[in-house]
């Protein structure tokens, strides 16, 4: 069968067992507000400390009615029940919050990364996300940087380290993020877990320091500190916050993630081109995507195929 897509009036033409790459370039994306959320970078909340308190169990949670943070103008995604977005610090990071009563997830490994990874007959086809994915967001740096392990499927693809900061994906399409070996364990439940860094949000206290240097949370191109870089948190109520921040440094990035009452968080890719952040519109068959922030350099269209790095399809349950 042929699945067809839009994607800012473009038509893109999927095989149901296509493994093929799309040329980022052959579709356009609007980032207007014709398509997107609109969003608004002067109402936010002062970064700063937050009260931790204990957290809600699985079973409570279920009870809650979650919503997003306070003191942030959120706006919520159309056609996407449990997505909220919001542009703060200028306009400079996005935030996407995202309901986990109301979305299911799905890691994608990439074609090339991270490196010497297996992909299941699934993963190979982007018919098992594209029709439900309403958001996505990209994965870690590569497993060459040394800097995590990864889990998948099965198979200790690179070694987890304890103490490591981790987002975990689990068979029933749930997903966390925490300090592996404290927070985060192995059991017969867990999907894939990727590590990236030690956490930058540990307990809802910022990690990074007035010592860091240019390699502390990974060295970027030119060894400069303000570039492009995307996060991942988790709240205690359980509700998850990705992260996009256009030439920002990784303090900017863990305090707006406090101030968003983040518990826990971990650094995903950065510099100029791996950092994303896009949401999806469904309509009549076809999918439109936006951008979360006008500054991500790619194309929502490079998640309706397989990508050369991992990512995260936020999929309608």
């Amino acid at each position: 069968a042929i699945l067809g897509f839009v994607l800012s009036g473009a038509v893109v033409l999927l095989t149901a067992c296509s493994t093929g790459t799309m040329t980022p370039t052959a579709i356009t994306s609007t980032t207007g507000n014709a398509q997107a959320p609109a969003t608004s970078s002067g109402q936010s909340s002062t970064p700063g400390s937050t009260t931790v308190s204990v957290p809600v169990t699985a079973t409570s949670m279920a009870a809650l009615t979650l919503r997003p943070p306070s003191g942030f103008h959120w706006n919520r995604v159309a056609g996407a029940p449990g997505l909220e977005t919001t542009t703060v610090d200028g306009g400079s990071i996005s935030l996407l919050w995202m309901n986990p009563q109301s979305v299911k997830f799905r890691y994608v490994p990439g074609y090339t990364w991270p490196e010497n990874g297996p992909a299941s007959s699934a993963d190979n086809r982007p018919s098992s996300w594209v029709p439900r994915m309403i958001a996505g967001f990209n994965g870690g740096f590569k497993l060459s940087d040394h800097v995590g392990g990864y889990y998948y499927r099965g198979v200790m693809v690179s070694p987890l380290r304890k103490n490591y900061a981790a987002f975990v994906v689990y068979r029933n399409g749930t997903m966390t993020v925490g300090v592996w070996g404290r927070d985060l364990h192995m059991n017969a439940q867990v999907l894939v877990v990727r590590q990236n860094l030690p956490p930058l949000v540990f307990r809802g206290h910022v990690r990074t320091s007035s010592s860091d240097d240019n390699q502390t949370w990974g060295l970027a191109l030119q060894g400069k500190m303000h570039v492009n870089r995307s996060a991942l948190g988790r709240r205690l109520d359980g509700s998850l916050i990705f992260a996009y921040g256009s030439l920002v440094t990784p303090s900017t990035m863990a305090r707006y993630l406090v101030a968003a009452g983040v518990n826990e968080a971990m650094m995903l890719d950065m510099n100029r081109t791996w950092p994303t952040g896009f949401v999806y519109r469904h309509s009549h068959g076809n999918i439109h995507g936006t951008r979360i922030n006008d500054n991500i350099y790619h194309s929502p269209s490079i998640y309706l195929t397989r990508n050369e790095k991992d990512f995260i399809a936020v999929e309608a349950p």
